[in-house]
């Protein structure tokens, strides 16, 4: 009796202690997602130490790859379109731009469905290694299967909540924080991630349409800004013909008002945050 009583103490300590393989979570994270095509309205709020300033957005997302933007707040107006890993959007002559989308583009990690996608925005991080994406051999004999810890994931605690940590771990006494992805372990939502120029926390999700869980709130730290992302609506939508139009490059219009209509540093800030994360 005394040495069952010993393993059931010793159970919870073990089972705490198991890390799944590192594409096991995020094909976890991936399947807590949908594969229906989305209308997200959100309320972005810049806040410095001397004003505030409010701008909505309307996304349409078509699939993990494709996504539309809309953005308007008081003198100020931002479109751009994302189809599969490029931006387009036209600067204020007119002219059609197109660039790759680079790791500030971050609203893949919080919609797509698709785990390789998930897994190449965080090997691009520098948070997860390529080899994350190699196939394990096969294996033929019982004596073949071991437990072996992988790089950068681990067990760790965020507001007293256990995570898995995605990346390596911020040395001590460093004042470089390294990338990292934080995800939860029980609900494999993405509750935080931090970049070499910003960090994302979301730590409150809900259910939108009945059964989408995304975050209602985000923080973005960048530069000077605490920016506050609001969720105030998400829908299923159909890709009928107007829906289509919003994903043809040359559908874009003449973003004239992109630049800022009044001489206001809030605004400026406000579109270099869309030039740089939208």
């Amino acid at each position: 009796m005394k040495y069952i009583l010993v393993l059931i103490l010793a159970l919870p300590n073990f089972c705490f202690a198991y890390i799944p393989k590192t594409i096991t979570v995020l094909k976890n994270i991936a399947e807590t997602r949908t594969d229906s095509s989305l209308r997200i309205k959100k309320e972005i709020i810049f806040q410095t130490e001397n004003d505030k300033y409010l701008v909505k957005e309307t996304w349409y997302i078509k699939d993990s790859e494709n996504f539309y933007i809309k953005a308007t707040g008081p003198g100020f107006s931002f479109e751009a379109l994302h189809q599969n890993g490029q931006r387009y959007r036209r600067n204020s002559e007119g002219q059609l731009l197109k660039s790759q989308d680079d790791v500030n583009f971050f609203m893949p990690l919080f919609v797509s469905n698709d785990a390789n996608l998930i897994a190449n925005y965080l090997i691009r991080s520098e948070i997860l290694l390529p080899k994350v994406l190699q196939k394990p051999r096969a294996l033929h004999k019982m004596e073949e299967i071991k437990y072996s810890p992988e790089e950068r994931i681990r067990l760790t605690r965020k507001d007293g909540i256990v995570h898995f940590g995605l990346g390596e771990p911020t040395p001590v006494d460093s004042n470089s924080p390294k990338a990292q992805a934080w995800v939860l372990q029980n609900d494999f939502f993405i509750t935080k991630l931090r970049q070499e120029e910003f960090s994302v926390e979301a730590n409150a999700y809900k259910k939108y349409a009945r059964s989408i869980s995304y975050p209602e709130k985000m923080i973005l730290k960048w530069d000077l800004f605490n920016v506050e992302i609001q969720t105030l609506d998400i829908d299923r939508i159909s890709v009928g013909k107007n829906t289509k139009e919003k994903f043809e490059v040359n559908k874009l219009t003449n973003q004239a008002a992109q630049q800022s209509l009044v001489e206001n540093p809030t605004i400026e800030s406000v579109r270099k945050f869309y030039l740089k994360f939208r």
